[in-house]
Parts: structure tokens; sequence; C-alpha cells
């Protein structure tokens, strides 16, 4: 392995014949044992040792050169007070303390006094001046006209027509006033204010509201029930028609339990079947002792059971016997059952018009057929 030609360096050599080390010294400063790194300045200060900071200072000099021009300065701030004889106060600005300074912007003097308000040149006007020696009202017809006691050119507001009625015109020559009651009645001076009556029913204090002289109350009666003291209805609560149910009607004069039975099955008498449940452990099966999985059967007449319909039916070989097709309930018809114990003729009928007989003549209305 090559080395670096450095004497008593045993770097790998890089390139050129020197190590990393070396052969980055070459290339940046053109000798390999260059040493170029930065020794940091003191303080040129005599006696100060303190690191340089800037301009050839440590940071405590250079502020104080900085501030005073003098690295070697040590200037007590003497306090400034205000140049108006008589007054210790601090300065503020301008050689003034915030009194005197305040007076100085105000009026030009630091001793100046309050003067008075100035008013308005015109005679006669007591108006605060605004600008040349007017007031705000003056000056704008200077401003406008270029003679401070010109007529005012501004548009006059229009009043009421009606003779002694100096409110602002609203339309057709009227205030709002007259305008409504020429509306009203055809005439602004007809009309005027309204006083509300009492209300005509007996014992009531109200004023009245409506047209026939009731109360907002008995108005509301009168109109609803046509009689201003209507006799509150009660209405007689309706029970279930199925007969010992005492329970409220909700639909087609059933109460909730049997109107669900009578959607659901087609007849408010109808009880689900109990399940049976089976208390002993063991199949039902005879002969057997193996313990119940499904329908109190084991595993294996269950598996039976539910293959072929018979829990004791060991061999597939045997043809299984087609399971007869359930028909229409309804006598002489052979369709096959749909739902609710009907075939699909039988069963739309009863869905449609609660009745497997009833059928919907052309006309629109409903017949009673035997088929």
């Amino acid at each position: 392995m090559k080395v670096c030609k450095i004497d008593g360096c045993e770097g790998k050599n890089k390139a050129l014949g020197y190590c990393a080390n070396h052969y980055g010294k070459f290339k940046k400063y053109g000798d390999p044992l260059a040493d170029h790194r930065k020794v940091r300045k003191v303080c040129k200060v005599d006696g100060c040792e303190d690191m340089c900071f800037g301009l050839g200072y440590c940071g405590k000099h250079y502020k104080k050169f900085k501030k005073y021009g003098d690295p070697l300065a040590d200037h007590i701030p003497v306090k400034k007070v205000c140049s108006v004889e008589g007054c210790n106060d601090d300065h503020l600005s301008k050689g003034y303390c915030s009194n005197h300074y305040r007076k100085f912007k105000k009026y030009g003097d630091p001793l100046g006094v309050h003067t008075p308000q100035m008013v308005c040149s015109i005679e006669g006007c007591n108006g605060k001046h605004d600008a040349k020696g007017y007031c705000s009202k003056h000056y704008r017809r200077f401003n406008l006209y270029g003679d401070p006691l010109a007529p005012d050119h501004r548009p006059q507001k229009k009043v009421c027509s009606i003779e002694g009625c100096n409110n602002e015109h609203s339309a057709k020559g009227y205030c709002t006033k007259h305008y409504k009651r020429f509306k009203e009645h055809g005439d602004p001076l007809k009309g005027g204010k309204v006083f509300r009556k009492q209300c005509k029913f007996e014992g009531c204090t109200e004023m009245s509201h409506g047209r026939q002289g009731y109360c907002q109350r008995h108005y509301y009666y009168w109109k609803r029930y046509g009689d201003p003291t209507p006799i509150p209805k009660t209405k007689e609560a309706k029970f279930c028609r199925i007969e010992g149910c005492d329970n409220k009607q909700e639909a087609l004069e059933f109460c909730h339990k049997h109107y669900t039975r009578y959607k659901v099955h087609g007849d408010p008498y109808f009880v689900k079947e109990e399940k049976q449940y089976f208390h002993s452990r063991e199949c039902r099966a005879e002969g057997c002792i193996e313990e119940i999985y499904a329908k109190g059967y084991c595993t294996k007449h269950y598996s039976r059971f539910k293959r072929y319909g018979n829990p004791y039916m060991k061999s597939v070989n045997i043809p299984k016997e087609p399971l007869p097709k359930r028909l229409c309930e309804i006598e002489g018809c052979n369709g096959v059952h749909m739902g609710l114990g009907y075939c699909r003729k039988h069963y739309k009928r009863f869905k449609k018009y609660g009745d497997p007989f009833l059928v919907s003549s052309g006309s629109g209305e409903l017949k009673r057929v035997e088929d």
C-alpha cells in the first residue's frame, strides 16, 4: 500500500503522492505543510487581554468607542432639564419639558397661554371659525359662489300641500299621513285617528280586534267555530273491536297488538306457535343416547332429518319422495300456495281489498265473486 510522501505521515496515498489531509492543504494553499488556521486577536487597548470584537477592540471598549468616539472614555451621562428659566423638569424635546413643549407646539411659544376661540368675521354670526375668517357655513358659500353672504341655492324640501301642514312631502302633493287618508277614503282630510272599541262579548274588557267587534281571543273562536264561546268537545276514547280487549284503537278498529297480527298474518286472532324446548340433553330419536345438536336430534340424526326429512332414513339410494305442494285454502281452488294460505290470485285480492273474493269491476265498484 502506497503511503503519503510527507516524512512521518503514514496516511494512505490519495493523489500526487499525498494523503487526503496533505493533498487538501496542497490543493488549497499550494503547500502540503501550510497551517493557515485563524488566530483570534486580542483587544488593541494596552493591558486588555479580551478577545477582539470589532475594529480591533473588545466588546467593552468597542461600545465606548461607538458611543463616545474614545474606547477609554468614562462618561457619566448628565441628565438634561428643561431650558425654560426656573423649570427643572426632565427634558423631552427641542430643549423643553413635556409641558413647555406642548405649549410650544400648540402656540409657537413655550410660555404661550390659551387664546380665546375665534369666531366668524361676518357681523351677527357667532359660528366657530373654520377657515379664512369664516365659519363653515359662510366659508362654504365663499368657496362656491365667491361671496360669503350669497344666498343658498340648494333646493328647498317640499312640504305637504294641505294648508297648515308642514310635514315633508311623500306622494301626490301630500305628506305620509294625508296621502294614506287620500288612498283609503279618496279625501286627504277624511278619516283621522280611529279609536278601538271594547270587545262586544259580555264580560270581556279587552279591546276589539277583528271586524266583528270581538277581541283577539273571542274573534279566533268565532272565526274557527262560529261561536265566540265554544264548548270544548271531548273525544270519546275508542277501544279495540276484539271482544275482551280494552286497548285503544290504532287502525281498522284494532288495537296495536291485533292490528299487527292482522297486518302480518291476515288474522287478528293469530298466535304464534310456542317453541318446543327439550329439557333432556339426549337425542329424541328412539334408542339414541347421543347429546342433542339441533332441533332435539344428535348430529347424525339431525343430518338425516335435514337431508331426507326423516331422522331414521340411512341410505341415499332410496328415492326421495317429492314433498306435496301446498295448495290454496279456498275451497275448489287448486292454485299453488303463495302467502297467508292463498294462491297468487286470492292473495293479491286479499292484500288489495282485504277479502280474497272481492274484485274490481270496470266502473271501479267492488263486487263479490265465488271463484
